[in-house]
């Protein structure tokens, strides 16, 4: 009786305040900027609610139903115009399984359909002005219709707090960082931010970091290419942002970034389908590039002192080309560990590098199985500067002799960048640089 009344009582003021507001003649604007999750939970009735993921078309959103409710979750977005959310929505609908309630009113909201399939709960979507809404529901069909309304009177009612209304949808000025040359056939990394802290842009399946999300994309034409790349916002507007980028030709012979997809390599010792079947004493596999690495906020500074550092340690041959090296440090260890990170190839030959500064430092070198006529195999001796073993002097009258501890080995090996192949033979070297600064009385022996 109690929630009755309650629910009454909330139902009077809203009637109230929508006749005031007609009374006024204040026609709402046409489209909502944006959409705040609170509103929808007060209409929902969701105690607590919270946010779930991506969903098909939306962010979805789920919490404790209200005593008498039967609303079990609610995907929503907004979109730049209305005519965008119409075809949405007929997308949406038309990929719903089950049967369709005919006769629905149409008068409640601007398109409204309500599926029904056994063994699932029911599904209502619907689309008022450019908001599009899908909602679970376990209630029957006049429940439904009465929590439709529910919604509708929240959003013409509240509309200046959860609901705000404009002339057009707000979508945040977006800063794009690009590498300074994008290459024909070449995966190349974008970076972009929303230039207000506030607002965080994402995209599926990607959660948003800091404020903006980071893409690996294709270049596949010369000239200009676009790319259309669906965002949304943390205020549930949902947009498609065109990127242009400038392709062009690789020189012969030029390096050449060499995308792995999770920073990882694969080996096997015999032909696979997938990686993850092997006995586990049989994985092999090299992190190059770790999840939990970050660019850290001085990254040109650390670029710079890696290349000096590897210009000591390593042929001129085989220093990484400085656009491909990357800066990073382990935001688990508070950023005390920096390092720098590269993988490239050249015709007949793909190398990838990565290690951490004033610490040690790994090269990997890979050739094709067999190798073609008149190419010899790499060696450590191939790879490592000319003068390494030279004497150097240090700081304070200490010496280091010699610059480096190596340690190197190679193997033949089938090898993928992703788990599910494919695996391709190859050669492999790889050489590990340990730099005399860890050779020291604070921690001695310490890898």
């Amino acid at each position: 009786m109690k929630h009755a009344n309650r629910a009454a009582r909330w139902t009077l003021g809203v009637g109230v305040l929508l006749l005031a507001g007609v009374a006024r003649g204040q026609a709402p604007a046409p489209l909502f900027r944006q959409l705040h999750q609170i509103g929808v939970f007060n209409a929902m009735g969701f105690k607590g609610g919270g946010y779930l993921g991506f969903g098909q078309f939306g962010f979805i959103y789920a919490g404790r139903p209200p005593a008498l409710g039967h609303a079990e979750q609610i995907e929503v977005a907004l979109y730049e115009s209305v005519a965008i959310a119409e075809a949405r929505f007929a997308t949406v609908e038309a990929k719903l399984a089950g049967a369709r309630e005919r006769g629905l009113p149409a008068d409640l909201t601007h398109q409204l359909a309500y599926v029904t399939q056994a063994g699932q709960p029911a599904q209502i979507l619907l689309r008022q002005d450019n908001l599009l809404a899908r909602v679970r529901w376990t209630g029957d069909l006049p429940g439904a219709l009465a929590l439709v309304k529910q919604l509708i009177v929240a959003m013409q009612v509240t509309h200046d707090l959860a609901f705000p209304r404009g002339q057009q949808v707000s979508i945040p000025k977006i800063h794009v960082k690009l590498p300074p040359k994008i290459y024909r056939g070449d995966p190349f990394d974008v970076v972009l931010r929303s230039e207000d802290p506030r607002c965080r842009l994402r995209t599926p399946p990607d959660l948003g970091k800091l404020t903006g999300v980071e893409l690996t994309l294709l270049a596949t034409e010369r000239g200009r290419q676009r790319f259309a790349l669906p965002m949304s916002t943390d205020f549930n507007v949902w947009f498609t942002y065109t990127l242009e980028v400038e392709v062009s030709e690789w020189p012969p012979d030029a390096p050449r970034a060499w995308a792995l997809p999770d920073g990882w390599l694969y080996f096997a010792g015999q032909p696979v389908a997938d990686w993850s079947t092997l006995p586990e004493d049989q994985r092999e596999s090299l992190a190059v590039r770790h999840r939990f690495l970050r660019p850290p906020p001085d990254a040109a500074n650390w670029q710079r002192r890696g290349l000096a550092e590897l210009g000591g340690l390593l042929a001129p041959r085989w220093l990484p080309p400085p656009e491909l090296l990357v800066a990073n440090q382990n935001h688990y260890t508070m950023g005390l560990v920096k390092g720098c990170t590269a993988a490239w190839q050249v015709p007949g030959m793909k190398v990838a590098l990565w290690g951490e500064l004033g610490r040690r430092w790994w090269v990997y070198v890979e050739q094709p199985d067999p190798l073609p006529a008149g190419v010899a195999e790499v060696g450590l001796k191939d790879v490592l500067h000319p003068a390494l073993g030279t004497p150097e002097a240090l700081p304070n009258g200490e010496a280091a002799s010699a610059r480096a501890e190596v340690v190197s080995r190679s193997w033949r090996r089938l090898r993928a960048v992703q788990t599910t192949g494919p695996f391709e033979p190859v050669r492999v070297l790889l050489v590990q640089v340990r730099l005399p600064e860890m050779t020291n009385l604070r921690f001695p022996g310490g890898w």
